[in-house]
């Protein structure tokens, strides 16, 4: 199982410590999608045996994903793909499996036989590991002889590597219920609703999937992130001792503002929670003033967006969570979110932890880590520059929103990287062969 383990995506499942603590459904909130969920889990047999939950970025699918997972008795493997270095379709069955391997001893008997008959299984296309691991044993052997559907979720699939993987991996899925249809297996996925993957389950036949749509600013949405946000602050207010002479914290009016502003957006929610309650600045009403402020100044040609873009508001807290960054060093900053892989395009198929990309830069963990202080908001950063450097603890963002504001704010990112990373390699090279840096300069740095 050590050798199999390594041919999995390491931390996308989902009781993984690097996920830790995952995105949840706050007590109260998205009751009615919980409930029609767990209910489809619970049937016996499932009148469907694939469910497609879609939504816009940060209306809570992961959340919501996570949610069910834990609470369901009968989970059988639970993929989180994230852009967060969590997305090799190459490795996406055998995450799968090696789940289903730890948890039911006959499939694990299975495995290895599998396994010792062809140790190459990994290297193989995606199909044909799908026809090891999923076909053979629970369709043709039929191993698993449980009264309820093992289910297996697979949450993020928009950020799976490509388009082509993400559709190839739900036709596998397809086809497999449609040619077995009473092989006890229910899978729950999840993603934004893009072209490609509407296209895919529109193509579908209606019977075979269960759809359920969560919409931006609906009033169910509203509620949901008005219940998180009123929570939230009273936790806040209720353990900041500098806030406690405060009867009320926020004001009633102000409230209504944020939540005004978030517009059925968890996302938006999280966000300015984190942003208020940063631990690196300790001052919870300093911090809401500028979050206010922020929602009353927005500049014009986002405030012309705010009725038709609901990610407009999100964009401009993000605008204000990266104009926190010091004039001096924020070059060095945007170089660091390069190297790290927080900038979308840069570094294809590379996640590399700070201590690597600061090496790069020629600049100490330390440093690093104190130019991404005020980033805490947007970006999961380990808690110490200690933890920064190792190979596990790498910087990653809350939410895929942030890496699509950086795309748009930085069309150009991939060459303005290349550019950075030869400069890089000529400064490294300097201090190793100063001779070799003439040629360097006349070379394509990939």
């Amino acid at each position: 199982m050590e050798t199999f383990a390594k041919h999995t995506i390491r931390g996308a499942a989902v009781d993984s410590s690097a996920r830790d603590p995952p995105p949840r459904c706050h007590p109260g909130t998205r009751l009615s999608t919980i409930e029609e969920t767990c209910a489809l889990c619970a049937a016996c047999p499932p009148p469907k045996r694939l469910a497609w939950i879609v939504g816009p970025a940060g209306v809570g699918k992961s959340a919501i994903m996570q949610t069910v997972a834990e609470t369901s008795p009968n989970l059988g493997a639970a993929l989180f793909f994230s852009v967060n270095g969590r997305n090799d379709s190459t490795k996406a069955i055998a995450t799968l499996a090696y789940q289903l391997a730890t948890k039911f001893p006959l499939y694990l008997d299975y495995i290895r036989v599998c396994l010792t008959k062809d140790p190459t299984i990994f290297d193989k296309a995606i199909p044909i590991q799908f026809n090891e691991f999923i076909i053979e044993p629970f369709a043709n052997r039929r191993i698993y002889r449980g009264t309820q559907s093992l289910i297996i979720f697979i949450d993020g699939v928009d950020e799976c590597d490509s388009i082509p993987a993400q559709c190839g991996l739900l036709e596998l899925i397809s086809d497999f219920i449609i040619q077995h249809p009473s092989t006890p297996l229910l899978w729950i996925t999840a993603s934004r609703p893009e072209p490609h993957l509407t296209g895919f389950f529109d193509s579908l036949d209606a019977e075979l999937h269960e759809k359920t749509e969560l919409f931006v600013d609906s009033d169910q949405s509203r509620a949901d992130v008005e219940k998180y946000l009123r929570d939230s602050f009273t936790k806040i207010h209720s353990k900041s001792p500098s806030l406690r002479f405060r009867s009320q914290w926020p004001t009633e009016h102000q409230l209504i503002k944020i939540i005004a502003a978030a517009r059925g957006l968890f996302a938006y929610g999280n966000t300015a929670v984190r942003f208020v309650d940063d631990p690196k600045y300790a001052n919870p009403q300093s911090r809401l003033q500028l979050l206010l402020d922020t929602i009353d100044n927005l500049p014009t040609n986002q405030h012309d967006q705010v009725d038709t873009d609901p990610m407009a508001q999100l964009y401009g807290l993000y605008d204000r969570i990266m104009s926190c960054i010091p004039e001096q060093t924020f070059l060095d900053t945007i170089n660091l979110l390069y190297f790290s892989h927080i900038l979308p395009g840069c570094l294809q198929g590379h996640q590399w932890n700070l201590g690597f990309a600061a090496e790069w830069l020629r600049m100490t963990p330390e440093i690093a880590y104190g130019y991404l202080n005020h980033l805490h908001s947007v970006l999961r950063i380990p808690p110490t520059p200690e933890d920064a450097v190792k190979e596990k603890k790498k910087v990653e963002v809350h939410h895929k929103s942030f890496g699509d504001y950086l795309t748009k704010k930085f069309s150009n990112a991939e060459e303005e990287f290349e550019k950075v990373a030869l400069d890089a390699a000529v400064a490294i090279l300097k201090e190793v062969s100063p001779g070799m840096c003439q040629v360097v300069r006349h070379l394509q740095f990939y």
